[in-house]
């Protein structure tokens, strides 16, 4: 997928996920590509993250998936979870890969 467009989706993801995104207690996360059909999202969390790596993956991913028409050729996913460290770096502790299942 063009550059250019991954960063208009993910701008757009930006601005309509910053109010829910504390309210649902989803991760942040990130668009990489739409590559091949294969769908590459990074997920952003914290240590005092409280919830699930794969029960949250898998909301990410379908929110993802609901909000943008463009992302709608994927049918796998790459994701990669990266937890803030308390020096401010991050670190992968999570990955999960697999096949998309569209809802009709």
């Amino acid at each position: 997928m063009d550059k250019s467009i991954i960063t208009q989706i993910n701008e757009r993801h930006f601005y309509s996920r910053l109010e829910k995104t504390t309210a649902e207690k989803l991760p942040s996360s990130e668009l990489l590509d739409l590559k091949d059909g294969v769908l590459y999202l990074v997920v952003h969390t914290f240590k005092s993250w409280d919830c699930s790596y794969t029960s949250s993956i898998f909301k990410v991913m379908r929110t993802w998936l609901d909000e943008f028409n463009e992302l709608k050729d994927a049918w796998r996913f790459h994701i990669t979870v990266y937890e803030m460290t308390k020096q401010g770096r991050s670190e992968a502790v999570d990955h999960m890969e697999g096949a998309i299942i569209h809802d009709n």
